[in-house]
């Protein structure tokens, strides 16, 4: 699949920017939940308003230059090239923490889960720079997050740039949220990188190939958090700035991890009313905990 997949993104790339690049979302709610069942990840339409995506930008500049905020992770990708992760927005923007509570979003959410109350575990805003925007390799989120199955995770994936192929949109491998944890071709002790991913045809029987997911901004797209997706570098002079909102039901309980640990809970404690709620029936958030 890695030359195949190589060579789609190079051919494609000159073709995804216009408005035939991007992925539709489906029009009706079985739709939708069908689509969702089967791949794992949707495109889930028009979310944001032209100002609410110029608010979200000139905010997200405003943290990106700001040497003291703490959850600023620039990842270097080789010698030339970087992504950013710009974590916990919402605690100090009442513009971002607005994005988590979006009606809209949240009717999507139930739509697909059956839920009726969720938990915000974690917000970030993922930046690509123009002309050096690295990719993010293959991996799954759900290794990175604390909590005891069963699993109702959800990422909501909302671009405030049009992604493309070529600014780095995001890339899936349909059905793969339901062939199991993968530890065999996850990186060893960590559970969340895939990196033999480029080399795989099939997976236990399972065709593996991979789809682009161009997403027009203030659009959202939703994956399941045991999807396998990456994303492409960006080699053009436009900025590719997404958030990615990571959802999970207001009934999920804690299990600690090595990667992310919630102060003040013990294995098995449940998350609502210590995370962040977004709910179809509103409500007020909750106090964020540190993050450890």
């Amino acid at each position: 699949m890695s030359a195949v997949g190589a060579l789609l993104g190079r051919l494609l790339g000159p073709f995804t920017g216009g408005s035939r690049g991007f992925v539709p979302a489906p029009a009706s709610a079985t739709e939708r939940r069908r689509t969702w069942a089967e791949d794992g990840f949707l495109a889930g339409g028009p979310l944001l308003s032209r100002r609410e995506i110029a608010t979200l930008r000139a905010e997200f500049d405003r943290v990106l230059v700001e040497s003291s905020w703490p959850d600023h992770e620039r990842i270097p990708v080789g010698e030339r090239r970087e992504f950013h992760r710009v974590s916990n927005l919402a605690r100090r923007s009442e513009a971002f923490a607005e994005v988590e509570r979006h009606p809209r979003l949240v009717e999507l959410l139930s739509e697909l889960t059956g839920l009726e109350a969720f938990c915000v575990l974690l917000d970030q805003v993922q930046y690509k720079p123009p002309r050096i925007g690295g990719r993010n390799a293959w991996h799954r989120d759900q290794p990175s997050f604390p909590l005891a199955p069963p699993y109702t995770g959800l990422t909501a994936w909302i671009p405030l740039d049009d992604a493309t192929v070529r600014t780095g949109c995001m890339w899936m491998v349909p059905g793969s949220h339901r062939w199991g944890d993968a530890r065999d071709v996850a990186v060893e002790g960590d559970g969340w990188g895939l990196p033999g991913v480029d080399d795989l045809t099939e997976y236990h029987g399972h065709p593996v190939r991979s789809v682009p997911r161009p997403v027009r901004a203030g659009h959202v797209h939703f994956h399941h958090e045991l999807t396998w997706h990456m994303s492409g570098r960006n080699g053009t002079r436009h900025k590719r700035r997404a958030v990615a909102i990571h959802y999970v039901g207001a009934n999920d309980r804690y299990l600690a991890n090595r990667w992310m640990k919630l102060e003040g809970l013990r294995d098995g404690d449940p998350l609502e009313g210590v995370l962040p709620l977004a709910s179809r029936a509103g409500g007020a958030p909750a106090p964020r905990p540190p993050a450890g």
